[in-house]
């Protein structure tokens, strides 16, 4: 065998790996943020993982992560509970969805990052609030301080307004 094609096979694995690893990591920082004693979800890991999608991934990509990151969760650690984690997932779709609209139509990413969670927020909480009125969630209806809330919603559009996708210029 070449010393090329020796290279090239060794460059898939090491790809193939650091995929495996990156896939791994983004379903299980979500899950393992119930495993502390701090509150971590105050940060909302399952959206920062899918900010991350929005940067790294395509598009069918970040949807299927948006659709399947709360499900996950449930199924690995019963947390958050079914209706809440399907309210999640539908929260997620959204922000990534309408990031993507927004971001076509005007080419500001971080504009599109700002609105397309602050409307993913408002249609959250806005069923939510319907869900716990009906009694069919339990809780508060704002667990995450707000104050943590905005500094979260500006902190990722800065971040995908900065951070460039690998190979592109």
């Amino acid at each position: 065998m070449n010393i090329s094609l020796s290279q090239n096979i060794s460059e898939k694995i090491y790809l193939a790996l650091l995929n495996i690893i990156g896939v791994a990591l983004i379903y299980l920082t979500p899950t393992l943020s119930h495993l502390f004693a701090f509150p971590v979800y105050y940060f909302e890991p399952m959206r920062i993982m899918v900010f991350i999608g929005l940067i790294y991934l395509n598009k069918r990509s970040v949807y299927l992560l948006a659709a399947t990151l709360p499900l996950f969760s449930y199924f690995v650690s019963a947390h958050p509970e079914f209706l809440k984690s399907t309210l999640i997932m539908f929260e997620l779709f959204i922000n990534a969805w309408l990031f993507y609209f927004l971001f076509e139509r005007n080419g500001n990413k971080f504009m599109s990052a700002i609105f397309s969670l602050a409307i993913s927020k408002l249609f959250y909480y806005s069923l939510k609030y319907i869900l716990i009125f009906a009694t069919l969630i339990e809780g508060k209806l704002v667990v995450t301080p707000i104050y943590i809330q905005i500094i979260l919603v500006f902190a990722l559009g800065i971040f995908v307004a900065v951070i460039k996708k690998p190979n592109s210029n």
